[in-house]
């Protein structure tokens, strides 16, 4: 296993436990308190941990990278971060959240598409079959039979929820390409890419925890500025104030995992492998989740989860070893 695939698969670990806190916070204090605040104390902790392992000064955080890494940075934190989870968070509260993982699953087409077009990266075809593999385990998961459903939606409620659960996909696949395209600078095939190569001056390398911070500062930022021309500030910070059902402690826990943990191995995993692999291998949240449930919290893990979480794992493993799998047939057939 690659350094990079192994990053993908911490990612999609520290994202699933991340869940269970979440689950309990949102509850008890609301989910747009606790995606705003979330996104602050991820930014906090993130800053604590610049100052910490990387020798860089507060004002070099700003100055250090070029206007092109703070370009797609800022942008896929708009587009992954602020817009991609309002529309996750609207769409659980339509579909629920197992109906909600089923379009999750686009956000690798996005991502390879985007890559595609962006970067001029693709990926062998036997990734893509490791990447289908993966998804059909995921589906098998999520849409196990025998489990309990929410409140089915219906009519408009249904329709607008399965678009807001696509349109979360696509956001997080393509806010995935422009990070990658921030860590990599002048790497992108775009005509942004190009002005930025006439009129930036050089291209400054960023590690993966300067270009997590970057993501979830300008994340919080746009955030935080919608909610306060939306005249929303009191309504989303009440309950942060409060300590409502006190889910202070649960959202603090969450916030460690996802947006700090999860986002700076996110940011380490696409640094090392294609995005789209990486958005296939982040799919495996699902799958984990139930397994986090089955092992911690004794929920019953029925045959039919057991044979999707085995597909999914085997999808994944066409996805360490497609190298090696592309060798072999070399050598078997050519």
């Amino acid at each position: 296993m690659g350094t990079g695939e192994a990053a993908a698969l911490l990612t999609a670990l520290f994202w699933a436990i991340g869940i269970f806190p979440f689950t309990q916070a949102a509850k008890r204090m609301g989910s747009m308190a606790v995606n705003n605040f979330r996104l602050l104390v991820a930014t906090a902790l993130l800053s604590v941990g610049l100052m910490i392992w990387v020798d860089v000064q507060p004002l070099e955080w700003f100055r250090k990278p070029g206007m092109e890494s703070w370009f797609w940075m800022s942008l896929s934190g708009l587009v992954g971060l602020t817009i991609g989870d309002y529309f996750s968070f609207a769409s659980f509260a339509l579909l629920g959240p197992r109906l909600s993982s089923v379009f999750s699953t686009l956000a690798p087409s996005a991502a390879l598409f985007f890559a595609w077009a962006l970067l001029g990266e693709g990926v062998p075809a036997v990734a893509l079959i490791g990447m289908l593999i993966t998804l059909m385990g995921v589906w098998m998961v999520v849409l196990a039979p025998g489990e309990a459903v929410p409140e089915k939606p219906e009519g408009k409620s249904l329709v607008r929820g399965i678009w807001y659960a696509a349109a979360a996909a696509v956001c997080q696949g393509v806010g995935l390409v422009f990070s990658r395209i921030g860590l990599r600078p002048g790497d992108s095939a775009s005509p942004l890419s190009a002005w930025f190569a006439q009129h930036a001056t050089g291209h400054a390398t960023i590690a993966p925890l300067h270009a997590a911070w970057m993501r979830m500062f300008s994340a919080t930022f746009m955030a935080y500025l919608f909610v306060v021309v939306s005249g929303r500030l009191r309504s989303t910070t009440q309950p942060i104030l409060n300590n409502q059902g006190k889910g202070l402690p649960f959202l603090f826990a969450g916030t460690a995992f996802g947006p700090v943990l999860g986002m700076i191995t996110s940011m380490w995993a696409i640094s090392l492998i294609p995005a789209p692999i990486a958005q296939t291998i982040f799919s495996l949240v699902p799958v984990l989740v139930m397994v986090l449930g089955a092992v911690f919290f004794k929920l019953p893990l029925r045959r039919n989860l057991i044979a999707g979480c085995v597909v999914a794992i085997f999808g994944v493993l066409v996805l360490i070893w497609r190298q090696e799998i592309i060798e072999l047939y070399l050598w078997m057939f050519a």
